[in-house]
């Protein structure tokens, strides 16, 4: 399984990565804005671990960073609207049905 997490440095966002790290196989793509913000965090350097950086608001990216996931989380804050919209329109023309 594979699970995108849009938003990834957020507090909560950091607190499901770790978890999903100790207590799953699962493979995880983090998206955020700055991935500069990860780079200290020593759990992440994991074989299971893609960073992307990207804007929530960016489908494209958005896109690029849904290939193969199963799962979406979302952990955003700011102009939800507009990224609730692009981000379901990203999963659509990726058939991902599962979003957190």
């Amino acid at each position: 399984m594979k699970i995108l997490i849009i938003g990834a440095h957020g507090s909560v966002a950091r607190w499901v990565i770790e978890a999903f790290l100790k207590n799953t196989d699962v493979n995880l793509v983090l998206f955020l804005r700055n991935a500069k913000r990860l780079e200290r965090i020593e759990s992440l350097q994991s074989p299971r671990v893609q960073v992307i950086e990207g804007d929530a608001t960016d489908k494209d990216a958005l896109k690029k960073a849904m290939q193969g996931v199963n799962v979406v989380y979302a952990n955003l804050a700011g102009n939800l609207a507009k990224m609730a919209t692009t981000i379901v329109e990203a999963m659509n023309e990726n058939k991902v049905e599962r979003l957190i």
